[in-house]
């Protein structure tokens, strides 16, 4: 099961790819059905939560080929996309998952000729206390450049794991993600 994790996690790791300022909707992805939505929430049942998109010009997606596993928050204005993943954990989330996030995130840039560098994996009271990892890496392109990854695992109901990923140029997170992270509350 731990390497099921690691491979719906495998999703996340990937930058926004194929989504550009004024695009209807990235490749891949279409728009979230009506009854999964709660005005600007996004209401994920069987992972216990919801999450709210930053504003009402962006739209929430779903990656066509996962089974209702990936989402996206897009906005089609700006390019920009969070993307959400939900996962199975059999056990909570631990070194063993980390592992497995950061052997994942060096295959997939490896996949690319890039590699990853600048680790950093803590746990954090965002946004559900005692059940949130936040992991920060750079991707190191060959031809040159780097962007910086941010992850979100925060195990939300008994054996779920949903993942929040956004990407950077600057190294630091942008308020609308440290919002949109903050956004995530589970279900009443």
């Amino acid at each position: 099961m731990r390497a099921r994790t690691a491979a719906l996690l495998f999703f996340v790791l990937l930058p926004c790819q194929g989504a550009r300022a004024g695009q209807a909707l990235p490749q891949g992805f279409s728009e979230v059905a009506k009854e999964k939505l709660d005005g600007l929430k996004l209401v994920l049942t069987d992972a216990n939560c919801s999450l709210t998109a930053p504003a009402a010009d962006w739209k929430w997606l779903v990656f066509d080929a996962s089974q209702g596993k990936n989402y996206m928050c897009f906005n089609p204005k700006t390019g920009a996309g969070f993307t959400v993943s939900l996962g199975r954990l059999t056990n909570d989330i631990d070194a063993h998952t980390r592992d497995q996030v950061l052997a994942a995130a060096r295959q997939s840039a490896a996949a690319s000729g890039a590699k990853v560098a600048n680790e950093k994996y803590e746990q954090t009271q965002t946004p559900l206390p005692g059940n949130t990892w936040r992991l920060y890496h750079d991707v190191l392109f060959k031809q040159g450049g780097k962007i910086g990854v941010i992850l979100y695992l925060v195990k939300t109901a008994d054996h779920t794991l949903v993942t929040l990923q956004d990407s950077t140029t600057t190294g630091a997170e942008s308020k609308t993600f440290a919002q949109f992270v903050a956004s995530l509350k589970p279900l009443k």
